[in-house]
């Protein structure tokens, strides 16, 4: 089960990547929120520790797109259809 977790949150962290670049941070408002180099908030989180936790899927994903790994891949051409 956690490894389905992890490939749903890798999805929706990839889309996030695809529409706000990095870098991302971690701001306090009512919540942690991660927000994008851009200003959008792409996630809000109960804790700085899930935040940083996002970012850094993030940025491990950021590296697999500069990688053209295989399921980033597979995922992008899913998003086209």
């Amino acid at each position: 089960m956690r490894a389905a977790w992890k490939q749903i949150a890798r999805r929706f962290i990839l889309e996030e990547l695809i529409n706000h670049p990095l870098p991302w941070k971690a701001e306090w408002d009512w919540t942690c929120e991660v927000v994008a180099a851009d200003g959008q908030t792409v996630a809000k989180c109960a804790s700085s520790e899930e935040a940083e936790a996002v970012i850094k899927l993030a940025n491990e994903i950021q590296k697999d797109i500069n990688e053209g790994e295989e399921w980033v891949e597979k995922h992008l051409k899913d998003l086209e259809n």
